[in-house]
């Protein structure tokens, strides 16, 4: 049985006032328990209450926050490589060993995209361009 009281202190003390007079004049048994034992037990049920409580948080409006994302993107180093007239000379050289005469062919053409008749009139500018084109042709280099 529970018995609960509200209200202001002078309140509470005329319901329990009251409230024995019921009992005593009801007959009512009286029951001692041990009170060391239910405040023990009280205490524990009233700390389990709290730690609950304090692991579980609502989701409130007002207790949200906001999370900014930005992602990053990783930069990939890019190497150039800086090659020479002997390069483009040996990737061209071995196009035409490894492919024969169509080769030496596609190669005329290659160079006179370029503006020139022979490798060594070549300027060192187009150089890369030149063996990327050659790499296109099967060049291994």
């Amino acid at each position: 049985m529970k018995v609960s009281f509200d209200g202001s202190v002078s309140e509470v003390m005329g319901e329990i006032q009251e409230f024995m007079e019921t009992v005593s004049s009801t007959g009512a048994k009286r029951i001692d328990t041990p009170v060391m034992k239910t405040k023990k037990m009280d205490k524990k049920v009233n700390q389990e209450k709290t730690e609950a409580a304090s692991e579980y948080k609502p989701a409130d409006e007002s207790e949200k926050k906001s999370i900014e994302f930005t992602p990053t993107i990783p930069t990939v180093p890019t190497v150039t490589t800086e090659y020479t007239l002997t390069d483009v000379t040996n990737a061209a050289a071995q196009l035409v060993r490894d492919k024969g005469e169509a080769m030496r062919i596609k190669l005329a053409e290659l160079l006179k995209k370029f503006g020139v008749k022979s490798l060594p009139e070549l300027d060192s500018s187009n150089f890369g361009a030149v063996m990327e084109e050659l790499k296109n042709l099967g060049a291994d280099v």
